[in-house]
């Protein structure tokens, strides 16, 4: 049974991909963007552009460093990023915390 749905894969070798019979990956990308009347109202466009604006100055702030800072701070650039991500799949994702933070970064 269990021959059916899992593969089996060694140390000795490579599963061969065309035995699979799995279809083509299709990536399929797709920008959607607010209106200036959704960007006003929409608490999860307001939360996404201030993070994405303190993650970007931090950015910046660190190459301008010229690698000094970088390395030492990639943990903070790290948690922007994380944080930057969650509000893209719902602004109630991202801590108050890290919110309130960014409004005094900003």
């Amino acid at each position: 049974m269990m021959s059916l749905v899992a593969i089996r894969r060694t140390k000795k070798g490579n599963v061969d991909m065309s035995q699979l019979g799995l279809p083509a990956k299709t990536i399929e990308t797709i920008r959607v963007e607010f209106t200036s009347e959704d960007a006003e109202t929409n608490v999860h466009s307001q939360v996404h552009s201030l993070l994405y604006a303190v993650t970007r100055q931090v950015f910046v702030a660190m190459l301008e460093g010229k690698g000094k800072t970088f390395y030492k701070n990639f943990y903070r650039l790290f948690a922007l990023v994380t944080r930057t991500r969650q509000s893209c799949c719902h602004a109630k994702l991202v801590p108050d915390s890290s919110l309130e933070s960014a409004r005094e970064a900003q």
